[in-house]
């Protein structure tokens, strides 16, 4: 139990998204522990974040190479026939702005 526990951290811990909440929980609890020094930490945090999200990829090569083949295989054509679009019904006019 605490092997699949660790390997769970360990996996959350590649994840862009585990390193931007964590420095977020970080900037925010210094930045409200030290008010004064608010105004320069959460500049440079969200500077960091971003940098983590433009960076890093939130999933791993396997699991992107898998979706792209996903993707590929959702977009290659079909041989089925595409069944024919119904007309939609003419409303019966109400008179309201008709010119006949």
């Amino acid at each position: 139990m605490k092997q699949i526990i660790i390997n769970y951290i360990l996996a959350r811990l590649k994840e862009a998204s585990t390193w931007r909440g964590i420095i977020m929980l970080i900037a925010g609890t210094w930045a409200t522990q030290h008010p004064e020094q608010a105004e320069a930490v959460i500049p440079i945090a969200l500077a960091i974040v971003g940098s983590i999200g433009a960076f890093m990829s939130d999933k791993s090569q396997r699991n992107v190479a898998q979706d792209s083949n996903d993707y590929q295989d959702s977009i290659k054509p079909s041989n089925k026939p595409t069944p024919p679009k119904e007309e939609p019904e003419e409303e019966p006019s109400s008179g309201w702005g008709d010119r006949s």
